[in-house]
């Protein structure tokens, strides 16, 4: 019974007296009082390095079931922390996204962090831990990480009493998307995990960290497939939440934002721009007061705009299209291929906007713009420069703060 995980799990019966139905209860290592206490004990001495996985599983417990664990159980935890690396990736994603998928688990993950697991799982986390942020947070990159998480959480857990009460329809159904809320939460852990290695320090003395957003992708996509296992899509969402974490405030902070920038950022951010939304205002929210005050708001404002934008394109977009890929291959004699998929999208959007509303007014404007874009482009870069040609700023993360 000590090889087992904890006490709890060491009750047992006879088989022969379970047939009789006359049978009475075994519990050599007092797993019934904990049962009733609460409390999680190791059930032997070894039992958390014999299969350290049982670290992550003690803290589901406690998110999923309201226990604690003994004082001897979590000093036994801190000296098995270090063989969490050597725990099969599928086992660690699933303990963590049992805990991820409770309401409350940010309580857990301070718990994490505290006996060192946390780091343990993700060591690109280590270099955040005492990080400053002068001029940006109070507190170091890490701490502000797990700020982060709580309030993403909290605005999840009570949509109906956030700023963000008028769009909880849109955010139950994107929670509503396996994975998704676990995806969100992990996003707010590791958003700023770049941010160690792109810090400098301007004339004044205050931190910025330029480009830690596409770094941070890059480097979450890694964890995604090599630490976690993630699904190609869950990999996609979570790449694309840290990578552009940075885009809502960059909108946010434009006194008026034009409507092309805006359908730039929803067709960016697909069916993930209300996660990016939520993601950027709980980074506002960790950065303190004054940004809960400031971009926080800008960013409430930003996501009604988006979303009365999305319902308004979803209603136009049910019209019939004014023009079609054919049309433009017969008619001006271009070759079938992504160049009139850029034409077609482009088009799209000044219909839109309101600035072409018949066919003659489409045909006209697709001359204009095979005229500018000359010839097809050779490259993805070059193909995706062609899709708006304005608002380039924020393309790829230009920001120092959050």
């Amino acid at each position: 019974m000590r090889h087992h995980d904890f006490t709890i799990n060491t009750l047992a019966i006879l088989l022969e007296e379970l047939r009789r139905r006359s049978y009475s209860l075994l519990d050599p290592l007092g797993g019934l009082d904990d049962l009733g206490g609460g409390r999680l004990v190791a059930a032997g001495p070894s039992s958390l390095e014999d299969d350290p996985i049982r670290i992550l599983r003690a803290f589901r417990f406690c998110a999923e079931l309201g226990f604690s664990i003994d004082n001897t159980t979590r000093q036994l935890i801190r000296s098995a922390v270090h063989l969490l690396p050597m725990v099969a990736s599928e086992r660690i994603k699933y303990e963590l996204w049992r805990i991820a998928a409770m309401p409350g688990s940010s309580s857990i993950m301070v718990q994490l962090d505290d006996v060192g697991a946390l780091l343990a799982i993700f060591p690109e986390c280590v270099a955040m831990d005492g990080t400053e942020q002068v001029g940006v947070a109070k507190i170091d990159v890490w701490r502000h990480a797990l700020a982060t998480y709580r309030e993403v959480e909290c605005l999840i857990d009570d949509i109906g009493a956030s700023p963000f009460a008028g769009l909880a329809e849109e955010v139950d159904a994107y929670l509503s998307m396996p994975g998704n809320r676990e995806i969100l939460k992990l996003a707010a852990l590791l958003h700023d995990v770049a941010k160690p290695q792109t810090r400098a320090y301007d004339e004044e003395g205050y931190t910025h960290f330029y480009g830690h957003d596409r770094l941070g992708g890059e480097c979450v996509r890694r964890i995604a497939r090599e630490r976690l296992r993630l699904s190609t899509r869950e990999r996609d969402g979570l790449e694309l939440l840290v990578r552009r974490h940075m885009h809502p405030h960059l909108l946010g902070r434009e006194e008026s934002p034009t409507d092309r920038a805006l359908r730039r950022f929803l067709r960016i951010a697909g069916t993930d721009w209300i996660g990016l939304v939520l993601l950027a205002y709980a980074d506002a929210l960790a950065s303190g007061p004054d940004e809960e005050g400031g971009t926080g708001d800008a960013i409430v404002h930003l996501a009604s705009r988006l979303a009365a934008l999305r319902k308004g394109d979803a209603a136009r977009q049910e019209e019939p299209r004014l023009m079609s890929g054919h049309d433009l291959i017969k008619v001006f004699g271009l070759k079938p291929g992504p160049f009139v998929g850029v034409i077609l999208r482009q088009i799209e959007e000044l219909r839109l906007e309101g600035k072409v509303n018949t066919r003659q007014e489409a045909l006209d404007a697709a001359r204009r713009l095979i005229g500018r874009g000359a010839s097809p482009p050779s490259s993805r870069a070059e193909l995706e420069s062609q899709q708006i040609p304005e608002q380039q700023a924020d393309e790829e993360g230009n920001g120092d703060a959050r």
